[in-house]
């Protein structure tokens, strides 16, 4: 078996190995540091291929995500989807690497961490979807400076009494 550290895929020539001794070489390396996929090269391994390196490499390390090339994907959306939740699943910060957000994704990310609110992106949702998915990550009983955080300085927050009411709170104001 083919060893490499996760980092020095960075200086493997993929010209130099058959397309089966790359493809090792990559999915030892992202065994090792999920980052690796930033050197992956896409043309060298195969579209299918680099796809479940990027599936393997967010398993190992969520915001790995960084280095997916999204494009190699466009005909793939829902294996990029899966790529997403799985990256979320893994840590709730590749979150913030998504532009796509979906509500079902913001709902698994904070569910699993009521952090997650921070990297949701409020206009990619209608006011009830967004204070759908603020009630749940405050369901998670976490204490409201989170929320103050994001929601700046709305010092009423802290009085909230009915949390469904947050779902009312607009962020920009």
């Amino acid at each position: 078996m083919l060893q490499i550290e996760g980092r020095k895929l960075e200086s493997v020539e993929p010209e130099r190995f058959t397309a089966e001794q790359y493809l090792n070489l990559c999915s030892t390396a992202i065994d090792q540091n999920g980052s690796a996929l930033e050197w992956v090269e896409a043309s060298a391994a195969g579209v299918e291929n680099y796809q479940n390196l990027c599936y393997q490499a967010v398993k190992k390390n969520g915001t790995s995500l960084y280095f997916v090339k999204r494009d190699l994907f466009d005909h793939s959306r829902n294996k990029l989807r899966e790529i997403y939740r799985i990256a979320v699943i893994q840590n709730t910060d590749a979150l913030m690497l998504i532009q796509d957000q979906t509500l079902p994704l913001c709902r698994l990310a904070v569910k699993r961490n009521a952090s997650a609110l921070q990297w949701v992106n409020p206009e990619l949702f209608s006011k009830e979807e967004y204070g759908e998915i603020c009630f749940l990550a405050f369901y998670q009983k976490q204490e409201l400076i989170l929320l103050e955080r994001l929601f700046g300085e709305y010092f009423d927050i802290k009085y909230i009494k009915n949390y469904q009411a947050l779902r009312f709170v607009d962020k920009s104001h």
